[in-house]
């Protein structure tokens, strides 16, 4: 049975003959995202969902929100490993994760740039941006972008400074580059 394929994992053999699957990582590299196919790029979008659905609501059910979404809850906490916690008895989700995500941002030319951010916080605080800057869309009020002013997000050791200039925000509406249903690059 060396080297035959079980749901995407290979099977290795033991010293007694037994064999075992080989133990799947979660993502948190782009490297290791690369490596996925496209259909285990969307079970780890789901896993990261669900994962956000749990922080939000702890009162959720894992097994709920994954068979909601046709997915066997082992397999979200496989690919959400880390992020995941078995708490008393039911899995909850932990205050912060290294989860992989491919988000969308603007760089300083105003251009939608994809980042790969791989911890919640930063997914986090670029959320609460877009969702700041969506409330000065609807509004005009700029009081929600206040605390993203002269500030960035560092990826990779890389710094996108977040655009609160009104005038600049209303030409990117404009232009359609700001799209709040695409927050994350889905996969195709």
């Amino acid at each position: 049975m060396t080297g035959t394929n079980l749901r995407g994992a290979r099977r290795i053999s033991s010293a007694a003959g037994r064999t075992h699957a080989k133990k799947f990582a979660p993502v948190r590299t782009t490297a290791a995202w690369e490596k996925l196919s496209s259909a285990q790029r969307r079970l780890h979008e789901h896993a990261v969902d669900i994962v956000g659905a749990l922080r939000r609501d702890p009162q959720l059910s894992l097994s709920r929100l994954a068979r909601e979404r046709g997915i066997d809850p082992r397999t979200v906490r496989k690919y959400a490993g880390p992020a995941i916690q078995f708490a008393g008895r039911r899995y909850s989700a932990t205050t912060r994760d290294p989860l992989f995500r491919r988000m969308q941002f603007f760089n300083m030319q105003g251009q939608r740039v994809t980042i790969d951010v791989t911890d919640s916080r930063t997914a986090s605080k670029i959320g609460r941006y877009m969702n700041a800057v969506d409330h000065y869309l609807r509004t005009g009020s700029t009081d929600h972008l206040r605390e993203f002013r002269g500030n960035a997000v560092r990826v990779r050791k890389v710094a996108y400074p977040f655009i609160t200039h009104p005038r600049v925000l209303n030409r990117l509406a404009n232009a359609n580059e700001i799209g709040f249903e695409d927050l994350y690059a889905r996969v195709s």
